[in-house]
Parts: C-alpha cells; structure tokens; sequence
C-alpha cells in the first residue's frame, strides 16, 4: 500500500517536473525488488494486455500523424464554418464528431483528438471561458459512445 501511495503521490504531483513514466516505472521496479510482484506477475498481465496496449500506441500514433499533418484543425475550422457563429451548432457538430469517432475506434483513447479539434482551432479564437465546456463534454462522450 505505501509503494501504491508513494508512486501515486509522485505521479499526480510530478516534483521538479518528474515524468509521469518515470515515477510509474520507479514504483514497479521498487514492487518488484520489495517482491510485492514477481516477473511471473508481469508476464502473466502482458499476455492479458498486450493487444489492447498495442492498439493504445496504434491510435496514439495515428493521431500524432494527424495531428501534425492538420487534419484536428481542418475539421475544427469546417465544423465552426457549418455551425455559421451559432454556438449551440457549434457543440452539436463537435459532438457529433467526437461520437463517431469513439464509436467507430472502439477506444476513449480517441476522443482525445477529438476533444483538442476545437480547443487546438487557433484560428478560431475562442476564449478559455468558452473551450472549458467543450473539453468537459467531449470527456463524457467520448466515455458514453466508447461502450457500446
């Protein structure tokens, strides 16, 4: 329990800027020489996990490429350009978007492109106050389309 707290403490407080990875690994090496698990532990959950992990990196990766390529900020600008102004359309082709997307991907993973296509529209110029709520809602959706 206090190796469990210890990483968890370190993982949300990141002192000095420490990577995430980084506590994360340090508190699995610390479990593993304390023998609170074994290599035969990491074995057995990597034969359970290792195609759902690669599928993980797999949809990290497509949505760099994406993203670096412009796709998130092209359908965020024609999104805005359909909606014509009207925030209330605004939110409906936002989510509509992300719907699909975590639907069709099977994986909340994908929202997150989703959720950044109109905080990352930097053309559009909206202010904090206004990409809070779509942040908070594509979360939801995406977590409520990813079931089925």
């Amino acid at each position: 329990s206090i190796i469990f707290l210890l990483t968890l403490t370190l993982v949300i407080w990141q002192p000095k800027g420490l990577s995430i990875g980084w506590s994360a690994c340090g508190g699995a090496v610390v479990a593993l020489i304390a023998g609170v698990v074994d290599f035969t532990d990491v074995i057995e959950v990597t034969s359970i996990v290792w195609n759902a992990t690669l599928a993980f990196i797999a949809i990290i990766i497509i949505s760099l490429i994406l993203d670096e390529i412009g796709f998130f900020e092209w359908a965020a600008l024609h999104m805005a350009r359909a909606a014509k102004g009207n925030g209330v359309r605004i939110c409906l082709c936002k989510y509509t978007w992300c719907s699909c997307g975590c639907f069709f991907c099977k994986r909340r993973s994908s929202s997150y492109p989703y959720t950044d296509s109109i905080s990352n529209g930097s053309r559009l110029k909206f202010s904090d106050k206004m990409i809070f709520p779509f942040i908070i809602a594509s979360g939801f959706i995406a977590d409520t389309t990813s079931l089925p």
